[in-house]
C-alpha cells in the first residue's frame, strides 16, 4: 500500500476537471503538498487558492506550465523541489481535444506526457522521492484502448485517440518489472471514458463527417461525472 504521508505530487492540467479532482483526493488522503501545473494561469491561481483555503495554504501551489515545452515542464519540477524538497508523485493529466490543430494536440497529449514521464523517471522522482517508491500516473482514454463504436470519440477524433494509444504504450513499456526494479517507480495509466469536464465542449473534429459520427457515437455512451469517478484513482 502506497503511503501518502510526506509525499509531494505534481498534477498537470490541475486547474480543472479530472486534474483538479485528483489533486483534491491527494490532499484528502494526506499528501504533504500538491503543485498544480497548468497553462491556464487564471484558473490555476483560483484553483490553488480554493484548495489552499480548504486544505492549508502551504500544501498547495500553482505553477504556469506548458507541458509541450520540456524546459517549462522541468521548471515545474524545480519549482516543486524549492517549495517542498521532494517529489514522489506525477499525475500526467494535461490534455487538449483539438483535432484541427493536430500539431498542438500531439505536442500536449503525447509529447507532454513523454516529457513528464522521462523527467520524473530519470531524475526528479528517481532522485528526489521521500520514500522507497514513487508513482507516475498517466491519463489515457478509452479512445486509445481500441477502435470500436464503444469508444465514443475514436471515429470523430482519430488523432486524439492515437495520442492516447501512445500514452498507453509508453506506460506499458516503462511499467514493467525490469524498469520498476531499477527505479522503484510505479508507472500506471488510467483510461477514463467520456467525462463531464470543461474540455468536452471544446472537441473540434477534423471535418463535418467526423463531427456527425462523433455525435452519433457519443449519444450511445454513458457519460461519467469526474467528481465521482476520480475518487477511485
Amino acid at each position: 500500500m502506497f503511503d501518502f504521508n510526506h509525499k509531494v505530487a505534481i498534477v498537470t492540467g490541475g486547474a480543472s476537471g479530472i486534474g483538479l479532482e485528483t489533486a483534491k483526493e491527494l490532499l484528502k488522503n494526506g499528501v504533504k503538498g500538491v503543485v498544480l501545473a497548468d497553462s491556464n494561469v487564471h484558473a490555476g491561481k483560483i484553483a490553488a487558492d480554493r484548495l489552499g483555503d480548504e486544505y492549508e495554504r502551504e500544501r498547495v501551489f500553482f505553477v504556469e506550465t506548458d507541458v509541450s515545452n520540456k524546459q517549462s515542464f522541468e521548471d515545474a519540477f524545480k519549482f516543486t523541489l524549492t517549495k517542498f524538497g521532494n517529489i514522489d508523485i506525477l499525475v500526467n493529466n494535461a490534455g487538449i481535444p483539438d483535432e484541427v490543430n493536430y500539431e498542438k494536440l500531439v505536442a500536449v497529449n503525447l509529447t507532454g506526457i513523454i516529457h513528464g514521464t522521462v523527467l520524473a523517471h530519470e531524475n526528479y522522482i528517481l532522485n528526489h522521492k521521500s520514500g522507497p517508491e514513487g508513482v507516475i500516473i498517466n491519463t489515457a482514454s478509452t479512445a486509445g484502448c481500441h477502435v470500436s463504436p464503444v469508444c465514443h470519440f475514436v471515429y470523430g477524433t482519430p488523432i486524439y485517440g492515437a495520442t492516447k494509444s501512445g500514452v498507453i504504450s509508453l506506460t506499458i513499456g516503462l511499467g514493467n518489472t525490469l524498469h520498476y526494479e531499477k527505479s522503484k517507480i510505479k508507472v500506471l495509466a488510467i483510461a477514463p471514458g467520456m467525462t463531464l469536464t470543461n474540455i468536452g465542449s471544446h472537441f473540434k473534429p477534423r471535418s463535418a463527417f467526423h463531427a456527425e459520427i462523433m455525435m452519433k457515437e457519443t449519444q450511445k455512451g454513458v457519460v461519467q461525472n469526474y467528481k465521482r469517478r476520480t475518487k477511485n484513482i
